[in-house]
């Protein structure tokens, strides 16, 4: 798979939630989107979950969790490994287009934050959460 188009974080908040954000049709996704060009992905996941209201921890450690191609296009969803993001406001940009952080269980998930692969991603490696 080439580099990725989009990424998402997969952040684990106490035993039972995510980090979360409401997208603009009112949908409740995880924290991501696109990789700018020149952009690393793991710099761009931190850039988009600040953006979308989430601050992660100090040097923060991923873990791929899933990849797949969603509409030709590669899409990567990376596991926090250590720590628990804190909800902030989002970007002026995004408080404008009704992006807020949320606290989401796996299931609750709409769209590209939801592959199956979430339904159970504390099964996958050995990390602490």
């Amino acid at each position: 798979m080439s580099s990725p188009f989009a990424v998402f974080l997969v952040a684990p908040l106490g035993d039972d939630h995510l980090a979360g954000v409401t997208r603009p049709d009112g949908s409740i996704g995880l924290p991501g989107g696109k990789v700018d060009p020149g952009e690393t992905w793991d710099t761009a996941l931190i850039r988009e979950a600040g953006e979308e209201g989430w601050q992660l921890p100090s040097s923060p450690q991923f873990w791929v969790l899933h990849r797949q191609e969603v509409e030709g296009r590669p899409v990567l969803w990376a596991l926090l490994m250590h720590g628990e993001p804190t909800p902030t406001t989002p970007s002026a940009k995004d408080v404008a287009r009704g992006v807020r952080p949320v606290p989401v269980r796996a299931h609750e998930l709409q769209g590209f934050g939801n592959p199956e692969a979430l339904a159970n991603f504390r099964s996958y490696g050995d990390f602490q959460c």
